[in-house]
């Protein structure tokens, strides 16, 4: 079966992955991990050779981000440690060398949330955060440049964000209203995509946002929030 078959398969059906090479032993040798698993597909690069997902114990006690490839079987990408016990993917560049997503704390009275950005080199990197708890939901194609959303100190209240190495994490704002979450990310980076509220009533609209031009409205979402 080639990779792309598989990555398919796994997409489709994600029992299929018992069946990826290395996954068990992979998965059987990661830290704390019992007998029985579970685990979520969430993406594919753009050249189709990683796969990326979560796993976690049946007990569901833990959950890490893992990512996949026909080379180097199942990697499990950790978290950042106590007391973050869960991490998940949601993101990953063209060439699968860049993973993002978000790490949990286990106390769900106090639970916490921060975004990640994972690399080879650099393992699992904290993004920060615009106050509150965040989560990197993107990345761009060539994998520097990561968005998702934060809460701001303030209420329950959260605005997408953009994150750079060279800028750290941006606040991007709204359209007038209190929230915003950045859903996804030109292939260069320059170019932001999302939706926000204009006012009290969440009227949400979509927005694109650049650099020169700041946060615009793209028009309504054609959903309620």
């Amino acid at each position: 079966m080639t990779f792309r078959r598989v990555w398919l398969a796994l997409l489709l059906n994600p029992l299929t992955a018992c069946a990826l090479p290395g996954y068990t032993d992979a998965v059987r040798s990661a830290p704390r991990l019992e007998a029985e698993y579970r685990y979520t597909t969430r993406a594919v690069s753009a050249d189709g050779e990683t796969v990326i997902g979560d796993v976690s114990n049946a007990e569901n006690t833990w959950t890490h981000a893992f990512r996949y490839t026909e080379a180097d079987g199942l990697q499990d990408l950790g978290t950042f440690g106590a007391p973050y016990v869960y991490s998940t993917a949601a993101g990953v560049s063209a060439d699968g060398q860049v993973v993002v997503g978000k790490n949990t704390t286990a106390d769900f009275s106090t639970r916490r949330t921060r975004a990640f950005r994972w690399t080879p080199e650099d393992g699992m990197t904290d993004l920060g955060t615009l106050g509150g708890d965040s989560d990197a939901v993107a990345v761009s194609r060539d994998g520097g440049t990561v968005v998702g959303y934060s809460f701001v100190p303030g209420g329950e209240r959260y605005h997408a964000f953009r994150w750079t190495e060279t800028d750290g994490i941006k606040d991007l704002g709204t359209l007038g209203g209190s929230v915003s979450v950045a859903t996804a990310v030109s292939a260069d980076g320059s170019e932001v995509m999302g939706y926000s509220d204009k006012a009290a009533d969440r009227d949400y609209r979509k927005f694109v946002w650049t650099e020169a031009g700041g946060m615009k409205d793209a028009g309504p979402t054609g959903s309620s929030k």
